[in-house]
């Protein structure tokens, strides 16, 4: 809300609404398919990589970074 007072015999006060326009929230991206295999080694389970799916899980990682600093920046922007 913003409130404006007038110099006046009179105080004059005029209040106007201001609304804050949302910018649209960008679409989530794509990720890449990860496939984890399941390993038993000494009657314990792991679960396992292999390279190809490692890298496509770092490139998740680095994607969603992007997404989260482009949220953070929508978000700083509606707090000014």
């Amino acid at each position: 809300m913003l409130s404006l007072t007038a110099c006046s015999p009179r105080q004059v006060v005029v209040k106007e609404y201001v609304k804050q326009t949302v910018p649209e929230i960008p679409k989530e991206p794509n990720y890449w398919q990860v496939q984890w295999t399941k390993q038993k080694i000494q009657d314990q389970e792991w679960y396992a990589l292999d390279a190809q799916n490692a890298k496509n899980l770092l490139k998740n990682i680095e994607v969603m970074k992007e997404y989260q600093t482009d949220l953070k920046t929508i978000l700083e922007g509606l707090k000014k």
